[in-house]
């Protein structure tokens, strides 16, 4: 219970910053092994030289997240939790970047 000092909305503000900073290095997270990928476009255009892999990397990340989301939406949506949701779109996030 707050004090009479504390202003009652202190402890509030207190979860938020936490929520921010989760969801920043959430981000993060996210975000740094996709970047690590398309901004080594050239040293990707020397190994394979005639294939673009700034669109290889674009479809295998679209096509299996195309795939899930289609198979949730069609068999019982209620099933997939969301907690469920964010775990298996971080494990084929991982698993796509894992295979190219």
């Amino acid at each position: 219970m707050p004090s009479a000092e504390e202003p009652p909305y202190k402890e509030e503000q207190g979860q938020r910053q936490l929520a921010y900073w989760v969801f920043l290095l959430l981000g993060v997270g996210f975000l740094l092994p996709w970047n690590a990928f398309i901004t080594a476009i050239d040293y990707f255009e020397l190994l394979y030289p005639g294939n673009h892999a700034d669109r290889v990397f674009s479809v295998s990340y679209m096509l299996p997240n195309l795939a899930c989301l289609t198979l949730m939406l069609r068999f019982n949506p209620e099933a997939f939790t969301p907690p469920l949701r964010i775990y298996a779109g971080y494990t084929l996030f991982l698993f796509a970047m894992l295979t190219v």
